[in-house]
């Protein structure tokens, strides 16, 4: 942990999985020298916090590897002064690993972190500590994934906090790249974002953190479904507007409170099939609901004894009697198994190995986002399953499947524009959190990788209904403040702002759509509307548009293993070449987007001044100079 306090820096705790440190030392940079001041007096420990008040710094939380957190809430205060430590209180819980801290008006705010960085929720709460009482009391909560984050960075400016970043273990080392300002005394409620207005969601349950799924059968009807993507159970309810967001009805579907996930299908405005999923790792199973009168009453249709689908991967209806409901088999998580019915879900037949191309073991079907699990157009759908994907052009009589060689990464989400062109983008691990993105154009018999940007690392990917080959893409449950879009295919890729943590989205027409976010209590929140124009928030560099010296620059300068290009201007760039002083080629990059930053590792580069060779889409040229060292 580190502070400062007087011009000095301080650093101590820290260790490894097996070490442990309780030694502090301070830094004189008049003198340049480090000298050691008195130790810590509590357990030794890694991953705690600190923040500073009046000349006076508080240290506590962390933790040991493995061990409980519970004796690493005490909280102590080091006096400079006098080169003292006492004891100034517990932090209110166990949430004590991987918290930021800063101060603020005279008191300290600390985060929560995590109590284990596996197995439990970790906190979102804000806590202020008054150096008077030495009390603490809940300030505000951290707004972006109801999951919480650790290790994030902050700082505060002009009576502000500023909060971004961190990760999840849970999420399997997700990094996030969300960015928040908070005013304790000025911020009544949520910002308003670029080009979304906030709908909220009425009053789900209050353990829900998401919508996951949403449906709309024009800009005045709307359906979305409340999850909680935490590691809690919830009854099955759902959320309907017939006003376009103005009022909305939920409708408790099932009190049964262990569900974990659910997938709707729309039939009309009034109509839809719902499927909701229990017990998360247990042995639960999956329930089908219909309603006719727009939620106010619901049927089951497909009992849990009645089924083997352990986590349902999507529900799709053709009409209103054939559908097809699919998921991973109870029994073997990594079996895929599919059910089909003809006459409105009062019947259901599981389709056996000899009707599916290929044996469905050792597949699994995931889904980050409700939506875009899967699409459909006509009769022919199409279902990713771990690295193949199903299709079938008879509405699940008969099926095809197409492998995508070696390949390894699993597909999450697809996209059709047409019966024969379509996208599929990859999971975002384990190369360096990169996702892939694949594009078909005669039907999905075979793939050719496409370009994709690497932030935001999209994974659900959904087709603008009368856009051509328009496409948007997003994180889901990752907090990016930013969704991608392309007009073209995939040809061009471009940065939309949005709400972080889109975890679904929905687009009717090129002009209507609807994204689903993070139900943050006490804010509006949850559905947003898109009010913007795809063309206008994304244009492309039209062609003879003139270069300045202030579009381009580069920094840190000097640099030593990676540059990073500004592009003010926004630029569509279509390659970076990195040349020596007498014009010779020594790296070249590929970009083909027009983002705001764009980082050029230099591995290879030795040391010494070189030329970065900027070429835009309409053949516009810029050069910078720079020295690596």
């Amino acid at each position: 942990v580190a502070f400062s306090i007087g011009g000095n820096g301080y650093v101590g705790l820290g260790g490894t999985q097996s070490v442990y440190f309780e030694d502090f030392y301070k830094y004189d940079p008049q003198t340049e020298e480090w000298s050691e001041v008195s130790s810590f007096p509590g357990l030794a420990r890694w991953r705690a916090f600190a923040f500073v008040l009046d000349g006076k710094a508080y240290v506590g939380g962390g933790s040991h590897y493995g061990e409980s957190t519970k004796d690493y809430t005490d909280c102590w205060m080091y006096d400079p002064q006098t080169d003292g430590w006492s004891y100034v209180s517990n932090f209110p819980n166990d949430l004590v690993i991987g918290c930021f801290a800063f101060s603020l008006g005279g008191k300290g705010y600390v985060g929560e972190g995590a109590e284990d960085l596996y197995l439990a929720n970790y906190g979102t709460k804000i806590w202020e500590f008054d150096p008077q009482s030495k009390g603490w009391s809940i300030a505000t909560e951290m707004i972006g994934p109801r999951t919480g984050r650790i290790f994030s960075f902050c700082t505060t400016h002009e009576g502000k906090a500023y909060i971004g970043g961190g990760s999840s273990y849970l999420l399997n080392l997700y990094f996030y790249d969300d960015f928040y300002s908070w005013d304790k005394n000025g911020m009544t409620g949520l910002a308003e974002f670029e080009n979304w207005e906030a709908l909220g969601a009425g009053q789900p349950d209050p353990n829900q953190t998401i919508i996951y799924d949403l449906a709309a059968s024009h800009e005045d009807t709307l359906w979305a479904i409340p999850l909680s993507n935490t590691l809690n159970y919830n009854p099955l309810e759902i959320t309907y507007s017939a006003d376009g967001g103005n009022h909305w009805e939920n409708a408790l579907v099932d009190t049964d409170p262990t569900y974990f996930t659910a997938k709707f299908s729309m039939l009309s405005g009034q109509k839809g099939f719902l499927a909701g999923s229990k017990e998360f790792n247990g042995t639960g199973k999956t329930k089908v609901f219909y309603t006719a009168n727009g939620g106010q009453k619901w049927v089951e249709k497909l009992g849990s004894a009645e089924n083997v689908i352990y986590e349902a991967g999507g529900i799709h209806f053709f009409d209103q009697n054939v559908g097809l409901c699919w998921g991973n088999n109870v029994t073997d998580q990594y079996r895929m198994v599919i059910y089909r019915t003809i006459d409105g879900g009062n019947t259901w037949a599981l389709l056996s190995d000899p009707a599916l191309p290929i044996p469905l073991s050792n597949l699994f079907s995931y889904t980050p986002s409700g939506t875009n699990g899967f699409d459909a157009i006509g009769d022919t759908i199409w279902i990713p399953v771990d690295t193949r994907i199903l299709k079938s052009t008879d509405r699940g009589e008969s099926w095809t499947s197409t492998s995508i060689g070696v390949f390894h990464h699993l597909i999450y989400s697809l996209a059709f524009e047409s019966a024969s062109k379509g996208i599929f983008l990859t999971d975002n691990y384990p190369y360096e959190w990169a996702t892939r993105a694949y594009l078909t154009q005669d039907g999905g018999e075979s793939w050719s990788e496409i370009p994709v940007p690497d932030v935001p690392s999209a994974v659900s990917i959904e087709h603008i209904p009368g856009s051509g080959g328009g496409y948007i893409a997003h994180s889901t449950w990752t907090p990016s403040p930013k969704i991608i879009y392309t007009p073209d295919s995939g040809v061009h890729w471009y940065n939309i702002e949005a709400p972080p943590s889109m975890a679904s989205l929905r687009f009717i027409a090129p002009g209507t759509g609807f994204g689903g976010g993070q139900l943050l209590p006490g804010f509006k929140s949850g559905v947003y509307k898109w009010k913007g124009n795809l063309d206008a928030v994304t244009p492309i560099t039209e062609p003879g548009k003139g270069i300045t010296d202030e579009d381009f620059s580069v920094f840190p300068q000097p640099v030593s293993t990676a540059l990073s290009l500004y592009n003010k201007a926004n630029h569509f760039i279509k390659d970076i070449t990195i040349a020596d002083l007498i014009g010779r080629n020594l790296k070249k990059m590929d970009v083909l987007k027009n983002d705001k930053v764009i980082r050029i590792p230099l591995d290879g580069i030795r040391p010494g001044i070189y030329l970065l060779c900027i070429q835009t889409e309409d053949s516009g040229q810029h050069v910078i100079r720079f020295l690596k060292f």
